[in-house]
């Protein structure tokens, strides 16, 4: 038998999922897109939501588009629904799902199937949970001392009409909860100089918890050199992001396998240095490009509040998947405390390996 007859659930393994093809039925797009991969099919529904949204930008007033019912096609929305079984894992389900949700649907299905940030309104609401009740928790586990007036007028409009809240950055949830000058951090963990400050984030850090830690002289040295080397058309070389990484030889890129091209390459290491009580401590981190060694940054305050004998943690807000992870919520306090109240309220704090 040819592989190609095998069938799983009545559908090719190297087909798009039933439910894909009525998706892109219904968008028109049957002829014009073609299977690849499992993961090609995950970034294609999340495509069609994007083309939805695009088309709606462009016949909707601005507050029905941010803050109203989107008045999808009903047979979309008839495809959209059944696709999502077939997706509950990962950026396509909770494309998807935000669709749905922004289509006025509100059955547990949908609201499961939303991102933790997209999902956290809806939560609030059907629990009955007013920013008044939000801000005497956080109150009550000393992660805020009170909440504005501002802070609480945005939060409750948004628990009012979640749906305003799908087109607000994650970070302004924070910021209306959390006090950015003395709680919150929200930063950069990205340079595109080659040069993220990991000592800039590590004092910063430091300066959120609450007492504070001092530190002084506080500087990001390097160790290194950075050797020239010659690359064959053989030569393999990786290109990392935060969360993947690509592998490929010279010779694939035309460019690149060009007689004479030569890479640099890091020889070494880098630390950051810094000074507390008299005594001189640092800490070493990894090259990684325009991107921050967030890991190495946040294990360093870890293992530094644990020598001061206090219990504070860094604690990393998980990003939403809609933006481009470049900028990132923090929090410095007790995990025995600052995570069941986190998981109580549902804001997803991101999961790292610890260093002890």
């Amino acid at each position: 038998m040819n592989p190609k007859e095998l069938r799983m659930g009545g559908e090719d393994q190297d087909d798009f999922k039933l439910s894909t093809r009525r998706v892109l039925e219904a968008m028109g797009w049957e002829k014009s897109h073609r299977f690849k991969s499992p993961g090609d099919e995950r970034y294609l529904l999340h495509q069609v939501v994007v083309e939805i949204g695009n088309r709606l930008y462009h016949v909707l007033d601005e507050t029905t588009y941010k803050n109203g019912i989107w008045p999808v096609d009903p047979a979309l929305l008839t495809a959209l629904r059944a696709a999502l079984p077939d997706h509950t894992e990962g950026y396509a389900g909770q494309s998807i799902a935000q669709l749905l949700a922004r289509s006025g649907a509100r059955d547990p299905e949908v609201s499961g199937a939303l991102h933790p940030w997209d999902r956290l309104m809806f939560r609030w609401q059907e629990e009955g949970l007013a920013a008044a009740d939000v801000a005497a928790i956080l109150r009550d586990a000393s992660l805020v001392e009170s909440m504005s007036e501002s802070g609480r007028a945005r939060i409750d409009a948004w628990i009012a009409n979640p749906v305003s809240a799908l087109s607000c950055g994650f970070f302004y949830v924070l910021a209306a909860l959390f006090n950015v000058e003395t709680r919150l951090l929200i930063a950069s963990v990205r340079d595109s100089g080659f040069d993220p400050r990991h000592d800039q984030l590590f004092q910063q850090l430091l300066a959120r918890a609450v007492p504070a830690v001092d530190v002084a002289e506080v500087s990001q040295e390097s160790d290194s050199e950075e050797q020239l080397i010659d690359v064959t058309e053989h030569a393999e070389l990786i290109m990392r992001t935060p969360d993947a990484e690509r592998r490929f030889k010279v010779g694939d890129d035309a460019a690149l396998s060009q007689e004479g091209v030569r890479v640099y390459r890091v020889a070494g290491g880098k630390r950051v240095r810094f000074s507390h009580g008299g005594r001189t401590h640092s800490f070493p981190f990894k090259s990684e490009g325009t991107w921050m060694d967030l890991p190495s940054v946040l294990n360093a305050v870890d293992r530094f509040m644990a020598e001061l004998g206090r219990p504070d943690r860094a604690l990393q807000f998980e990003a939403s998947p809609w933006e481009n992870a470049e900028w990132l919520g923090f929090l410095v306090a007790d995990p025995a405390v600052c995570v069941p109240v986190c998981a109580r309220l549902g804001l997803p704090l991101a999961e790292r390996a610890r260093v002890s």
